[in-house]
């Protein structure tokens, strides 16, 4: 069993609330053909998924999906004293893009100060500061599909627009079978004695895995000629050893896995190669580069309804290695630095930057001094065959420092956007892992008198992760990367300590 790890993408709700002037609790109930305005609340949600393929129900929003919001007042904390708990909205259509109206009574703007918005799919009643899941039945994929959102801050009615980001919370097992042209007319997966239920913490997100077990099965799927495919929903667990079932056509098939540790946001996709009457062994070590560490595993698959004359055990064909196809940079795990230090514009890397061991997979970068302003620790340039699109680009980071990190991306129309972590959270917010999953977004140049400048900044917020690596995202949806010259930056506020490191910067 090949098994390669990749980062479930965070699910773009491409939000576009609006609040209007009524200030009623009930709605503003005025004389226009509003749907949204009658009794419904202020808040009105639109909603389009823009990054596809990764929600297990499909990409688009299905009828009567439901979501609950929560708002607080600016800087307050989820609890007991929420300017709204748990309001239901609902889409009346499917699709693409959709709206979200409020299904009771709905949220309405306060005439001053501002709100915080949290948000998860899918909605339940009586929720207030937990969501309890259960995993078992894995018949309606979509309904034990947790999503979180928690990005959106300070919405007033001179800031009425707003994006929710949505994260995928729990994990994704997919199982790909490729056969010898057996047709798979029926076929189920099962997982024998796995966790199934759980927690989600309001707050931040974060998933507790419970204790109860059960054995969930999926439905094998055609997936392309001789390809089929089924995908299980679980909370993040080990699976080393776990029993798994493989019924085609009627006849039981069993293996055990040897997948460790999952992790909240991740898609496991486990390979598995099924010829009739001879046993198949499919084996590799190869793990995506943006997901830590590499793990060893096996699937034995018994085939088919035919038994031909025993064949010798054909060798495994050598399978291929980890590359760097998904790393950002060469060398961007900062285990090869000598291929990360090539890939650096002439300014080269900050002295103050050096290679340690201890990082999140193997090496990383750690940055410790005290620059005497805002600097650059590298800039890496394009490179021939490298990335030139991607949805999102994503690394790690572990450290404290009184001011924030900034990021620069350069795309290819020499247009360079930064993505400032010190706008998470109000101003003197120390970024850290209550925060959650942490996606920025771009921030084009400042533009005066005919010049354009990189919008970095620093000093609205600082980093103490409390010894933990945390992952930042960063959205790149729909921008070309550059070909040519500068293409990536990392940079610091200057004048304070800094004992930052960073490690995998991948792009996905």
């Amino acid at each position: 069993m090949m098994k390669t790890t990749t980062k479930l993408g965070s699910l773009l709700l491409a939000s576009t609330l609006l609040f209007s002037s009524c200030q009623r609790s009930g709605g503003c109930g005025c004389e226009v053909d509003d749907p949204y305005a009658k009794g419904k609340g202020d808040l009105r949600v639109s909603s389009n998924i823009v990054q596809p393929g990764t929600r297990v129900a499909g990409e688009t929003w299905e009828v009567s999906d439901a979501i609950g919001i929560f708002a607080l007042n600016e800087g307050q904390a989820l609890g007991a004293n929420n300017y709204a708990t748990n309001a239901k909205y609902t889409t009346a259509s499917a699709g693409g893009k959709v709206a979200f109206t409020s299904a009771m009574e709905g949220i309405n703007l306060p005439s001053t100060g501002n709100l915080d918005l949290v948000a998860y799919y899918p909605y339940k009643e009586g929720v207030t500061t937990e969501l309890a899941f259960d995993t078992s039945d894995q018949s309606k994929p979509a309904l034990i599909d947790l999503l979180y959102s928690n990005n959106q801050k300070g919405i007033n009615k001179q800031n009425a627009n707003a994006n929710l980001v949505f994260s995928h919370m729990l994990t994704l097992i997919e199982f790909n079978i490729t056969t010898d042209g057996l047709a798979i007319n029926n076929g189920t997966i099962a997982l024998k004695d796995v966790l199934v239920d759980g927690k989600m913490a309001l707050a931040n997100g974060a998933i507790t895995t419970g204790t109860k077990t059960a054995t969930p099965s999926v439905a094998i799927k055609a997936a392309g000629t001789n390809k089929y495919k089924g995908m299980m929903i679980l909370p993040p667990q080990t699976l080393t050893g776990k029993e798994v079932t493989f019924n085609i056509n009627g006849k039981p098939h069993t293996a055990n896995l040897k997948l460790t540790a999952t992790e909240s946001g991740y898609k496991y996709t486990v390979e598995v190669t099924y010829n009739r009457g001879q046993l198949v062994i499919v084996e590799g070590a190869t793990i995506n580069p943006w997901k830590e560490g590499s793990d060893n595993g096996e699937v034995i698959v018994i085939g088919g309804e035919e038994t031909p004359t025993p064949q010798p055990e054909p060798e495994p064909e050598p399978q291929p290695q980890p590359t760097e196809g998904k790393l950002l940079f060469p060398g961007a795990n900062f285990d090869d630095f000598d291929a990360f230090k090539a890939s650096l514009n002439k300014f080269g890397l900050a002295k103050y930057a050096t290679q340690v061991d201890g990082g999140k997979t193997g090496k990383a970068l750690h940055i410790q001094g005290k620059p005497k302003g805002n600097d650059y620790i590298f800039t890496t340039t394009a490179q021939t065959g490298g990335p030139t699109a991607g949805k999102t680009i994503s690394f790690y980071l572990k450290g404290t420092s009184s001011k924030s990190i900034s990021m620069n991306l350069t795309t290819a129309d020499n247009t360079t956007y930064a993505y400032n972590l010190d706008t998470v959270g109000e101003k003197g917010h120390l970024v850290g892992p209550d925060d959650g999953n942490i996606v920025l977004q771009p921030n084009a140049p400042k533009e005066s008198n005919g010049k354009k400048t990189v919008a970095n900044s620093y000093a609205q917020g600082g980093i103490d992760t409390k010894g933990q690596w945390i992952k930042i995202t960063l959205n790149i949806e729909g921008k070309s990367l550059a070909t040519t010259g500068d293409l990536f930056a990392l940079k610091v506020g200057g004048k304070v300590d800094i004992d930052l490191q960073v490690d995998d910067f991948t792009i996905e």
